[in-house]
């Protein structure tokens, strides 16, 4: 999970709820035109850097949904709240059998139960420190995170164990052994170009790397600015 710095609510949208004052009774997504709708999606995009807000693979409009972190059900009047939206992933299906699963290959937003309450969020500016990765790429509980019972409640809520994700993950930590500056560095050498850990830090012309927390969480365990 990355942290997430929530932009400005879209104009479209604040004009929509401005214009619709009262003739709803308690609007949703549903009531939105379809030019608003997008307009908030395409904000949602941008505030993340075109990755699920939850386990971080990189997404687009035909591939996400509009995510509510308090659920509709436990909190109905935040369902057009901008600080309660995000975009998930929308999972995805394998061939039945292909791979031995832990749990279904569909993850994240259409994995958790309508109704779940989800204890870790990623508009906390901490959530980073609370996970920690494997190098067959399981998420776990990070071994200082005082919440270890909550962060592993959401990652068994939204699914992030499943075969897909875990071997999504591995690759993305494998990768950062090939990358040419990478060339020539040992991993108990102790260093790291401070190039490397930046590109997966910041974003690159409005998009973060898939599973770029996971890649910093490996730079910062194994190697040293």
């Amino acid at each position: 999970m990355k942290y997430i710095q929530k932009g400005d609510e879209p104009e479209s949208l604040k004009n929509w709820k401005t214009a619709n004052i009262g003739l709803f009774p308690n609007p949703g997504l549903e009531h939105l035109t379809s030019g608003v709708k997008g307009d908030l999606k395409d904000s949602l995009l941008e505030d993340q850097g075109d990755i699920c807000c939850y386990c971080g693979i990189s997404i687009e409009d035909r591939d996400s949904h509009i995510e509510h972190f308090e659920s509709q059900l436990v909190a109905p009047s935040k369902k057009l709240d901008y600080e309660n939206l995000l975009a998930s992933c929308s999972g995805a299906s394998i061939p039945e059998n292909s791979i031995k699963q832990e749990y279904p290959a569909i993850h994240c937003g259409h994995f958790r139960k309508r109704n779940e309450d989800l204890k870790i969020s990623p508009l906390d500016t901490n959530c980073e420190e609370y996970f920690a990765f494997t190098y067959r790429g399981r998420v776990i509980p990070a071994n200082g995170a005082k919440n270890k019972d909550s962060v592993q409640e959401t990652i068994d809520k939204l699914g992030l164990n499943c075969e897909r994700l875990k071997g999504m993950r591995k690759a993305a930590w494998d990768i950062i052994f090939k990358e040419d500056n990478l060339k020539g560095w040992k991993i108990r050498s102790g260093l790291m170009p401070k190039a490397l850990l930046g590109k997966y830090a910041n974003k690159e012309k409005g998009k973060y790397r898939q599973f770029c927390f996971v890649v910093i969480y490996v730079l910062n365990k194994y190697f040293s600015v």
